[in-house]
């Protein structure tokens, strides 16, 4: 596979961009924010090789991770023995 040119490379981020804020300007549990952007989630897919899709999606979810640590701190999820 080729590698994207200039202006392939800034449409594949412009539709990053656009479903990333979908996601977040969304309201509800992400399974229906995902539906309501399903047509950006096309265009991204559409704009970008599929590697830099899976890429995107796993950077979004880590980046909420961070966000979400930041803010309030990490909680060890119930039930996991937290000496080793």
């Amino acid at each position: 596979m080729a590698v994207p040119d200039k202006e392939r490379r800034q449409k594949c981020w412009d539709a990053r961009d656009a479903y990333w804020k979908c996601l977040d300007d969304g309201s509800g549990e992400r399974d229906q924010r995902e539906d309501a952007c399903k047509q950006l989630k096309q265009l991204l897919s559409d704009s970008c090789p599929p590697v830099w899709v899976k890429h995107f999606d796993r950077r979004y979810d880590y980046l909420k991770y961070k966000e979400k640590i930041e803010k309030h701190g990490y909680e060890q999820p119930h039930g996991v023995n937290s000496q080793m």
